[in-house]
């Protein structure tokens, strides 16, 4: 791709350095959809129920969505952190239909009264739409139900205005469950529910709307998150609750955040670090080296597949461009952003 790039000369033509095609940079948001994969809901579930049991319960045949989808989904009150219920994702709402008629069939036919742990569940038909509330239950003024999601910000009520998806508030309480602040009874039985609620917030947060999505409340999540991976990290290490806590549910919540499409590649390089996440994770995960030098950058991101060195032959022309640029400006001028470099990168230049 880089040969077809640069030609027999060594140097793209303007035309084909700015194409579409070869430009490897993107705003990733923008190039996503919004999910139509069937839901089902299961309730009346044991709080210390694991993410795998309920695997074993919908059994082999189940077709729901890859596992790096996440589509597992057990809510925990912010709040209290309380387990409420699960909702599962499958590849279609037929898949999911097919689910709920296994189980129904189970009981009508009285082969037996399937169980999770000592519990009756119920199994029945859900949406997407449910699924969203359920996760973002502060978020005003959107209609979940509509395809796709509507905002509305010209409600009779300022109260029911949009006025974003999560708050600060949730995230601050989040943390402080997986710290042993909150509700310790409940941390204790179950210590991995905070870190997969931060899993299924970050995965299923409507990336594919960024016109309503602020830096700050991106941040707020992006900083819940790392805050979550390094706990975890200091807890595995300690041998805390080795059966809950373990480096699968590490590399869990690090790789969704790595593959949110919202967050900046020097974010999830910050979370990959303090992961220990090894290097050829990090490439399959679409992360481009020396990605700590791209701190100033904050919605910037690679396209998906494009080749490393597509991506640093871009950087380098950044580099020499805007330096030969600066070289021409006066000596106040050239201060200045010599200034502004040092709190950015020199891998960019001046850009």
């Amino acid at each position: 791709m880089l040969n077809q790039l640069t030609g027999t000369e060594g140097r793209p033509s303007l035309r084909d350095i700015i194409h579409p095609w070869f430009v490897p940079f993107s705003e990733k948001c923008s190039f996503m959809e919004q999910s139509n994969a069937g839901v089902i809901r299961i309730n009346n579930i044991p709080y210390e129920v694991s993410r795998a049991e309920i695997f074993a319960f919908l059994g082999r045949s189940a077709n729901t969505l890859i596992d790096r989808n996440e589509p597992i989904h057990i809510l925990m009150d912010r709040t209290t952190s309380k387990t409420n219920e699960c909702y599962v994702e499958f590849a279609s709402f037929d898949e999911a239909v097919t689910a709920v008629t296994r189980y129904q069939n189970a009981i009508d036919n009285n082969i037996h009264v399937p169980k999770i742990g000592s519990r009756d569940v119920e199994v029945t038909i859900s949406s997407q739409a449910m699924l969203m509330k359920k996760l973002f239950p502060i978020a005003k003024g959107v209609l979940w139900e509509e395809m796709p999601f509507r905002i509305i910000r010209n409600a009779p009520h300022s109260w029911d205005n949009f006025t974003g998806f999560i708050t600060e508030e949730e995230m601050t309480l989040l943390c402080k469950h997986v710290e042993g602040y909150n509700n310790p009874v409940f941390s204790k039985q179950c210590p991995e529910r905070a870190y997969e609620c931060m899993i299924s917030t970050v995965k299923k947060y409507p990336w594919h709307m960024p016109e309503h999505i602020t830096i700050k409340e991106r941040d707020c999540m992006y900083d819940a998150g790392l805050r979550m991976v390094g706990q975890l990290q200091r807890r595995i290490s300690k041998g805390e609750k080795p059966e809950r806590l373990t480096p699968q549910l590490l590399s869990r919540l690090a790789e969704a955040i790595l593959s949110c499409p919202g967050f900046s590649i020097s974010q999830k390089d910050n979370v990959a670090y303090r992961a220990n996440m090894p290097e050829h994770k990090m490439r399959d995960l679409g992360q481009p080296r020396f990605a700590e030098l791209w701190r100033h950058l904050q919605v910037l991101n690679t396209k998906e597949g494009v080749p490393l060195d597509i991506i640093e032959y871009y950087i380098a022309v950044v580099r020499e461009e805007t330096t030969r640029i600066a070289d021409f400006q006066g000596i106040s001028q050239q201060q200045r952003l010599l200034a502004e470099q040092r709190s950015t990168s020199n891998y960019w230049g001046f850009f």
